[in-house]
């Protein structure tokens, strides 16, 4: 799995709030250039918002010590009756107790986002607008995210397509489970995470069709002795054609991956780096026809 680190060479500043809008409307529609931001702060309790609409928008925030947060809006908000494609968003934090939050709507969408420390959150969301446009073949995401942590407890989340990433009852003990339709029609998209450390999570849901979703967590340093050392996986697909994938490397780590649809594929590696520990756990729920599950379980 690859993640693309950008250097940002910007102006530093305490707090940014950047509004910019590439849509004006004057009589009829008009579109402005694409826009260009940039944010580089360091510090302490620093906050960066950037909202960007229209298309082929560019956002970069770097941040650097702790207790940050950076929110990249590109088409304001999920679910909004605002069209904004084609743009790409980049947040780099190196710290401690920072949030990262990128929200894009519609299709064909770049998310990247990278923390290295402890305590911290990143969550992307792209959802699209139903049925616009009305040729079907443009109207099915062509979204990417990508998210790395390196620390531990640490959180991270993609939601393509599911508002809000609704968490279905942990399976109900294999029972049916039925959760709300996402919006459609969502497809074609890309989530991968990657964590290197200890105590994180990550979780990614999607709705739509032919979606793949990537999930790492490695725990590659001492102490794993404790029966608390853990990582957990969650994998939530709605649709046709999703493939899930988790590889975890530690001790007491969990994946949950409930899949919904016809030809879906979950693939779990679960590795425990002590012979005593407690080993992992993997729970797998599939639903619909033609699905393949295969979970390999090792200390």
């Amino acid at each position: 799995m690859i993640f693309i680190n950008k250097q940002l060479n910007i102006c530093i500043m305490k707090k940014v709030v950047l509004s910019i809008s590439a849509m004006l409307f004057v009589g009829a529609i008009s579109y402005a250039q694409p826009n260009m931001s940039s944010v580089d702060q360091t510090g302490l309790t620093q906050v960066a918002t950037v909202t960007q609409q229209g298309f082929n928008q560019q956002s970069k925030v770097t941040q650097k010590n702790e207790s940050n947060t950076a929110t990249v809006d590109q088409g304001v908000l999920p679910a909004s009756t605002f069209s904004s494609n084609g743009n790409m968003a980049d947040i780099l934090q190196n710290g401690k107790l920072n949030t990262a939050f990128i929200s894009q709507n519609n299709w064909v969408n770049s998310a990247v986002q990278n923390q290295q420390g402890n305590e911290n959150m990143a969550t992307i969301w792209q959802d699209e607008i139903a049925n616009f446009p009305t040729d079907l073949a443009l109207n099915q995401g062509h979204d990417d995210a990508s998210q790395l942590q390196i620390g531990d407890y640490n959180s991270a989340t993609i939601d393509q397509g599911t508002i809000g990433n609704p968490v279905p009852t942990v399976f109900a003990s294999f029972s049916p489970v039925f959760p709300s339709a996402p919006v459609m029609p969502h497809g074609h998209n890309t989530a991968a995470q990657s964590q290197n450390g200890k105590y994180n999570l990550a979780y990614a849901s999607q709705g739509g069709l032919n979606n793949i979703s990537v999930q790492q967590q490695l725990s590659l340093t001492a102490p794993w002795a404790s029966s608390t050392v853990k990582n957990e996986s969650n994998h939530y697909q709605y649709g046709n054609g999703n493939t899930a994938i988790s590889v975890q490397f530690g001790v007491r780590n969990l994946e949950n991956v409930l899949q919904i649809g016809n030809g879906n594929t979950s693939t779990g590696i679960q590795t425990t780096m002590l012979s005593s520990s407690p080993g992992n756990n993997s729970l797998v729920c599939q639903q619909g026809t033609g699905h393949t599950s295969t979970v390999n379980q090792s200390n």
